[in-house]
């Protein structure tokens, strides 16, 4: 059986590389090479896809958000995703396994190791190394409810908080309300620092 792959990652000459590997492959047809998760969406809207390369660090939707959103397409239910970074931040890797990943590996993996890896998880198996899941599971959980996680990612994006606000169709005082929550859930004195624990855990 064919295995039908996308890779999403904005790094143009990571996935034109990538792409080049797997297309070598017999058992792999490579369906989308994407550089952002908007675009991975739109795709598994319209064809099946078997097993998605996504990367973690990317503008706008971030990986983890990319899986979470993919959690709500039913067309996208079968597929199974393997973070593909060099963001291996212990947090990270917490996240990305609550998110029901079935993979998670560094970009320096061996080509043959990352071929099997796609082999396993379409499978059905599960492939994250034993120091990351182990790191993994030394990291609490989320104490950020989906609100004050929507709000510190448009502070990440650059937005202040009038402009939150707009975004989200909120007033300015709710969106306050959540940082300053944020703000003592995590344990710093602003919101930069808030946005930095966050995403360094994979909560945004």
């Amino acid at each position: 059986m064919t295995i039908r792959v996308a890779v999403v990652d904005d790094q143009i000459l990571f996935t034109e590389t990538l792409k080049i590997l797997l297309a070598a492959d017999p058992g792999i047809e490579v369906v989308g090479v994407l550089s952002s998760g908007p675009e991975l969406l739109r795709l598994v809207r319209a064809q099946p896809v078997d097993v998605i390369l996504v990367d973690v660090d990317m503008p706008g939707m971030s990986g983890l958000d990319t899986v979470r959103a993919l959690a709500r397409i039913p067309r996208a239910a079968a597929a199974r995703i393997i973070m593909l970074t060099v963001v291996t931040a212990p947090g990270v890797v917490r996240a990305a396994l609550d998110a029901r990943v079935a993979g998670f590996l560094g970009k320096d993996v061996h080509a043959r190791d990352l071929l099997q890896a796609i082999r396993t998880v379409a499978d059905g198996g599960r492939v994250v190394g034993a120091d990351l899941a182990a790191s993994a599971a030394l990291v609490g959980p989320n104490p950020l409810t989906e609100a004050e996680r929507r709000v510190l990612r448009r502070v990440r994006d650059g937005a202040d908080t009038t402009a939150a606000a707009k975004q989200l169709l909120l007033s300015t005082g709710t969106v306050k309300n959540h940082l300053s929550h944020a703000i003592q859930k995590l344990g710093v004195h602003n919101r930069a620092e808030a946005v930095r624990i966050a995403q360094d855990n994979g909560w945004i």
